[in-house]
């Protein structure tokens, strides 16, 4: 079966959702400089969750896992960057896959 050009730009294609959840400990970093960092981290996306230094945040469903995680790690980086952060003061760590995050 050949589909015509019509029809394939009206095929609906599905697209793929990961979820990130990430935690960020950012040691020794001042109340405004904290503030910052989580601002810019809130303006890529990203849901600070009840637990301390946790975050959630969904990819754009064009990302490969791959690049969604490549992602992770620029916005953290970005967001340290933005606000003031030295790198040496920031330890996170992410999980990312398909089931969404969950809390209790």
């Amino acid at each position: 079966m050949v589909l015509s050009n019509k029809e394939i730009s009206n095929l609906k294609i599905k697209k793929m959702t990961y979820k990130g959840f990430i935690s960020v400990d950012l040691n020794e970093v001042s109340d405004e400089k904290r503030k910052k960092f989580y601002d810019e981290l809130a303006k890529y996306g990203w849901f600070k969750l009840s637990l301390t230094t946790c975050w959630k945040a969904s990819s754009n469903g064009w990302d490969t896992e791959s690049a969604f995680r490549d992602k992770i790690k620029k916005q953290i980086q970005g967001a340290s960057s933005v606000a003031g952060i030295p790198w040496r003061s920031v330890e996170y760590g992410f999980q990312t896959g398909s089931y969404p995050v969950e809390v209790k």
